[in-house]
């Protein structure tokens, strides 16, 4: 048996009729529900159905967003074009920077302390600087002549001998013959011999090795004396000066 209390059928009740042996009938009540426990569930129901779509759309958003290669987009810079400055942007930036400068702070001036009496002042010494550099002789170097260039000294092929008798002499046994030689220099420069022009190479005499110079246009004389006893019997050659050769034999 159900009994229902109120008119929202809010309460009921339920009476359930337990056999019992005898005639004793006892009712117990059936228990107590929450009143509106039915429409509770359906609310609640409904919004973790819509919070179950509402997750589900965004991850599905997400994904494409992640897989879809339209959503990365490529920016290229624009290439940059430098523009001459016009003459107004010109004036534009003179007056600008002439205001930056009379904005600017002044400097502060220190006071000079005057120089202590008796010190020359600046002027004064670069008046007396200036005086004695002009005071000053110049000290530049006078042209040093140039070293005279060396003789030019040339070899003994230049000079002229005179041989008297001759380049071919012939001494009789056991006599002497003087042998009368000259030498010149015609030539405008200085002309050496190899040993000196008074020495008379022979087979028995050898002559100092030191060379003897004959000047522009001078001219030496000598004589030497051949003695049969010094030379054999076959032909000798004989140097003057240690270079002009003459040929001595005896017979």
């Amino acid at each position: 048996m159900a009994i229902t209390n109120g008119r929202d059928g809010g309460t009921t009740e339920e009476a359930r009729v337990v056999p019992f042996d005898g005639d004793d009938i006892a009712v117990v009540p059936a228990p107590t529900r929450p009143p509106g426990g039915p429409r509770r569930r359906t609310i609640a129901l409904v919004v973790i159905a819509a919070t179950v779509v509402v997750v589900a759309v965004t991850a599905a958003i997400i994904a494409s967003r992640h897989s879809s290669p339209s959503s990365v987009r490529t920016i290229t810079p624009a290439a940059r074009v430098a523009v001459p400055a016009t003459p107004n942007t010109e004036k534009r930036s003179s007056a600008t920077s002439v205001h930056t400068e009379s904005t600017a702070a002044p400097t502060p001036t220190l006071p000079i302390a005057p120089p202590p009496a008796g010190s020359p002042t600046p002027a004064s010494e670069n008046a007396s600087i200036g005086t004695t550099a002009a005071n000053a002789a110049p000290t530049t170097a006078a042209a040093q002549p140039a070293p005279p260039a060396p003789p030019t000294l040339l070899g003994p092929n230049v000079l002229v001998f005179t041989v008297m008798p001759g380049r071919d002499i012939t001494i009789p046994p056991g006599k002497t013959v003087t042998l009368d030689v000259t030498v010149k220099n015609p030539t405008a420069s200085t002309a050496y011999l190899p040993t000196p022009f008074t020495c008379l190479a022979t087979p028995g005499i050898v002559c100092a090795q030191h060379t003897e110079n004959i000047a522009s246009g001078a001219s030496e004389h000598t004589t030497f004396t051949l003695d049969a006893k010094d030379f054999g019997a076959q032909t000798a050659k004989v140097l003057i000066g240690g270079y002009y050769p003459v040929k001595v034999r005896v017979g």
